[in-house]
Formats: structure tokens, C-alpha cells, sequence
């Protein structure tokens, strides 16, 4: 089997060992189950496309024929392993303070110590192939931006030749960006969602760059003054709202846990923010009311 020296997992398609590729090998499909044509090279077609064409036109399996895939023991494509290094940076809080992180061979750490750059996402993702990716704001909020992003995967052989769709959500708030991105929520937010569908969707492992942030708060009151409880908090106070009376709406909108709340430290730090949003859609509706 023809090995790579760089990537020693690297083999060609066509040496997989799989049930699945003898089969699409002798009987290639013209069409997958959901009905969408498969770009199959053909003589023909080499003959007549220009190069950079050919490059791009994908074969029965959904891959690129010019590109070198790192595969894993079960058959399935490494898109991790196949993120070039550029797009790879040390996680600065992996490492003790002072660490000069520019002498840092990224190709030479262990994944939990680095991060992935957004285009380095993108990259994977197109080579991967998708029909879509789309973004839409759940919620837009001065001091907080809430998204959701869904990628539609193209067909290829790792889902049995039909399309492949993930959707996950991010937020960003005051709290969780570094001080330049605390202006630009809803790009921060946008961000993160789509490097979070792109590596569940293609089962990537390391974290992006965009999902976390470096700066440290440099006290504890400071830390407090921005946090999701405390916006909560002035909100509800701002609008002579108390705790109990909140509490009472959340049950009778039968918001899961809010029997139980006993002060407003009680309600779990993923929930702040939407309540944030639906306490402020009440108070929009009784104002137009």
C-alpha cells in the first residue's frame, strides 16, 4: 500500500480496503438517493475540461482527485490531519506565563495544547465540499448577539452518498471577547457558530480560535461587574422587577428549572442570556400594550 512520508496514515482512495468503494467501483451510481447528480470524471470529460477544472470536479466518492487524504483506520476521511499548519496556533493558556509562543513548532504539539484559525476551518470545509452554510441571529442584544450556523455537507461516500446537514450555535457577550471584539459582537457570534458546525460536522476535535477568549479579567470586580448575572440582575432592578415576581412568570412559562430557583445565583450560567432576551420581550410587549 502506497504510504506518504509526511503523513505515514496518507493512502490513495482507490487502496481502501472498503465493501462500499468495490461495490460503487463496479456499479458506479449516476445519482445519489436524494437525487443530486454525481460529477463522475470520465475520459470524456478529462479530454474536454480545462485542468483547473478537472481539479475541482469531485469523483463518485466525493473527493477532490488531486488532493491527498489523511484517512483513519476505519475507513473515514482525517480532516483534522488535513488542516495545513498555517492555520494552527498555540494556545497561550496551555503554556506557563512568559512562554514565547512564536519559537512553538505547532506541528510538533499535541492537539489539546493548539488552536485552529477561522480560514483554516474554511479550508477543510471546502475541501470537504458543501452545498450551504447559513447564519441566522437568534437574538441581538446591545451587550449580547446569540447564532446559529447550519452547513450542508455535499454527498460523499462517508454518508453513503447523500447530503449531510449540522447546525450548532454560539453567543458572545461582554464577558466572553477580548476587549477589540467586545465591539463587534455579532461578527464574534457568527464566527463561532460556523467554526462549531464545521468541526462537528466534519468531527473535528480542537477547538477554533474564535470560541475562546484570551484576555484575562484583571479583578474579581470587574469580573462581576460584566457577568451574565449581574446584567440579569441590573435588568430586573432597573424595572422594579423582584426576584419572586420573575421567578413566578418563569414557571408559568414553564422555563425548566425555575421551581427550584431560590435567588437569582441559582439559575444556570447557559440560561442567563435568553431569559435576558424574553424578560426584555415582555417588557417591549407591555410597553406597546
Amino acid at each position: 500500500m502506497k504510504k506518504n512520508k509526511k503523513n505515514p496514515n496518507y493512502v490513495e482512495a482507490e487502496q481502501l480496503d472498503l465493501p462500499f468503494y468495490k461495490e460503487v467501483k463496479t456499479n458506479t451510481p449516476q445519482k445519489t438517493q436524494s437525487g443530486i447528480e454525481e460529477n463522475i470524471k470520465t475520459d470524456a470529460c478529462k479530454s474536454e475540461s480545462p485542468d483547473y477544472v478537472s481539479r475541482l470536479r469531485r469523483d463518485c466518492f466525493g473527493l477532490l482527485p488531486n488532493t491527498k487524504y489523511v484517512f483513519k483506520e476505519d475507513g473515514r476521511v482525517d480532516w483534522r490531519a488535513m488542516i495545513p499548519s498555517k492555520y494552527l496556533v498555540p494556545n497561550k493558556d496551555k503554556y506557563p506565563q512568559g512562554t514565547d509562543l512564536s519559537k512553538i513548532n505547532v506541528e510538533e504539539e499535541d492537539d489539546s495544547k493548539l488552536l485552529v484559525l477561522l480560514n483554516g476551518f474554511r479550508y477543510v470545509a471546502q475541501l470537504r465540499g458543501f452545498r450551504s452554510l447559513t447564519k441566522s441571529f437568534n437574538a441581538a442584544q446591545p451587550d449580547f448577539v446569540s447564532c446559529s450556523c447550519k452547513i450542508t455537507l455535499l454527498p460523499n461516500y462517508e454518508t453513503d452518498l447523500q447530503e449531510f446537514e449540522y447546525e450548532s450555535e454560539a453567543d458572545a457577550h461582554i464577558g466572553n471577547c477580548d476587549g477589540f471584539g467586545k465591539k463587534f459582537l455579532t461578527t464574534i457570534a457568527g464566527n463561532r457558530a460556523e467554526v462549531r458546525a464545521i468541526r462537528a460536522a466534519l468531527g473535528i476535535e480542537i477547538l477554533g480560535k474564535d470560541e475562546i477568549s484570551s484576555e484575562a479579567l484583571e479583578d474579581t470586580k470587574q469580573k462581576t461587574d460584566i457577568s451574565p448575572i449581574r446584567s440579569l440582575e441590573k435588568l430586573l432592578g432597573d424595572n422594579n422587577i423582584s426576584f419572586e415576581r420573575f421567578k413566578n412568570r418563569m414557571i408559568k412559562d414553564e422555563v425548566v428549572g425555575a421551581d427550584i430557583w431560590e435567588s437569582i445565583t441559582d439559575i444556570p450560567s447557559d440560561q442567563i442570556f435568553t431569559l435576558i432576551s424574553k424578560v426584555r420581550s415582555l417588557l417591549s410587549k407591555k410597553v406597546k400594550d
